[in-house]
């Protein structure tokens, strides 16, 4: 090869050399440009990003606390989470239920929308219709078909209550109490018939045996749930729950946990042992026939009543000074003071006078000797938050003792103090509280043996809900279809 041949191609290799190099430098500096680039953009991703995976950090955050820590909704009652998000997410489905107290008084329908947890079939409450009537169904004796017509304004505000696509699916009870227990059986069970033929065409899913009269156990454990219920009791440790004392018009109610140690004290049919969220609970309840409020009043207001079948009762517990008319079981009675009864001295305006007064000493007595002859049990488990209700409340709010809408914290001394001044005072318009309220001292002291400084806690509602056994049965009826 030539000098200049060679020195050509030593040039075109050079030439070749130095493309290569711009070539991989041009490279690189496009590479480094698209670092730069992506340098650039990172950041801006990074920071649209940003807020959405803050909001999802709070959320995460929220629930976990809703789920963990204590928030302004009890445990019991539906909250945002599950409006929100359980209901919406197929976790919970909403559930109905009508339950009908057919009380002595009375008759109160309860119907309850719950939001029903799919994997355990738990239930939290989202709200209550409660509607009440006036006499009971024992007061159609004669005539039940009359005493059925008249659930049927109760059985509307139920229909109104619950969307009518839900009616079907949605289980029916009536069951009644001390009334019907008082009642000869044929009449009691004439009342049922027809009633069951009015429950039966509501609308509604009748549950088995829809109609009946419950047994005073049941009501006691039912009521008891309820309360636990609404005060968040239930779930954590057996010895936080409350003891639960209920004051009907037929029967009284006593229902509290108990502890191997008190249990031998009781009759074995009156301990129970449910099985509770996972817990076995066993129970101590008893039921009292004829220690209901207005059983009492007839049987004081009788006390050494030569004639039985006398319409006019005077009574010790009664002001001298008042006559009054009073229905009961079907009859109208009028009741009165002692003739020559007990009359108390009184200073008034610088001169003493005598004034009528019922005799609570006398009155008390009568009571106790009631209670007694009854057999009532003296509790070893009452040492605990003991929680009263149904006419335990009522009472004690025409009493002043309580707020009559909130209750509120007594002590059963309160219970003597306000019968001793309802016995001083002439009072046409609640004739009756001297009894009433002597009675329900008398029936916490010397019949459950509480102590006469006890603190009590007397309710008719917790966070808007009526304390009756209508949830406990409503709950039981949900959680086992």
């Amino acid at each position: 090869m030539s000098d200049s041949a060679s020195i050509r191609n030593r040039e075109r290799a050079s030439s070749s050399k130095r493309n290569e190099d711009d070539v991989n430098a041009g490279g690189l500096r496009a590479a480094r440009s698209k670092d730069r680039d992506e340098m650039i953009v990172r950041p801006s991703l990074l920071s649209r990003r940003l807020p959405l995976l803050v909001v999802l950090f709070v959320f995460a955050l929220v629930y976990y606390i809703c789920l963990t820590g204590n928030t302004s909704v009890p445990s019991h009652s539906v909250n945002w989470w599950d409006e929100n998000f359980h209901l919406r997410f197929g976790l919970q489905r909403k559930a109905y239920a009508v339950v009908i107290d057919a009380g002595s008084t009375g008759s109160r329908v309860s119907a309850f929308e719950f939001h029903q947890s799919i994997k355990d079939r738990n239930l939290k409450l989202k709200s209550q219709l409660f509607e009440e009537i006036k006499p009971g169904l024992s007061s159609y004796a004669d005539n039940p078909d009359e005493g059925a017509r008249k659930l049927n304004g109760l059985l509307q505000e139920a229909r109104d209550y619950i969307p009518k696509d839900k009616w079907a699916s949605t289980p029916i009870t009536l069951k009644a109490t001390a009334g019907l227990r008082l009642l000869p059986k044929a009449k009691a069970d004439a009342i049922l018939a027809a009633v069951s033929e009015t429950i039966r065409t509501s609308g509604f899913k009748p549950i088995e045996n829809a109609v009946g009269i419950m047994d005073g156990v049941d009501e006691g454990i039912f009521s008891w749930f309820t309360v636990n219920f609404l005060l968040d009791r239930i779930g954590g440790s057996v010895s936080k729950t409350v003891a639960a004392l209920d004051l009907g018009g037929g029967s009284t109610q006593i229902t509290v946990a108990s502890s191997v140690e008190t249990q031998g004290a009781y009759h074995k049919d009156d301990i129970q042992n449910i099985s509770l969220f996972h817990q076995n609970v066993p129970l101590y309840t008893h039921s009292y026939l004829g220690l209901g409020l207005q059983s009492v009043r007839k049987s004081v207001l009788s006390f050494n009543q030569s004639d039985a079948t006398s319409k006019i009762l005077a009574s010790a517990c009664v002001n001298p000074a008042v006559t009054r008319d009073w229905a009961h079981g079907g009859e109208t009675y009028t009741i009165k003071g002692i003739e020559n009864g007990k009359f108390e001295k009184v200073q008034y305006n610088g001169f003493v006078r005598k004034e009528p007064v019922a005799d609570w000493d006398e009155c008390y007595n009568q009571i106790v000797k009631l209670i007694e002859e009854k057999g009532v049990i003296k509790s070893k488990d009452l040492n605990r938050q003991v929680v009263l209700f149904s006419y335990f409340f009522e009472r004690a709010a025409e009493a002043g003792l309580i707020d009559p809408k909130e209750g509120g914290k007594l002590t059963l001394q309160h219970y003597f103090d306000a019968g001793k001044q309802a016995c001083r005072t002439v009072n046409s318009d609640l004739p009756l509280l001297c009894l009433d309220v002597t009675y329900m001292g008398a029936m916490l002291h010397n019949g459950y043996g509480l102590a006469k400084h006890t603190p009590l806690l007397a309710l008719k509602k917790v966070n808007g809900y009526e304390i009756s056994w209508a949830l406990g049965l409503a709950y039981h009826i949900l959680q086992n279809e």
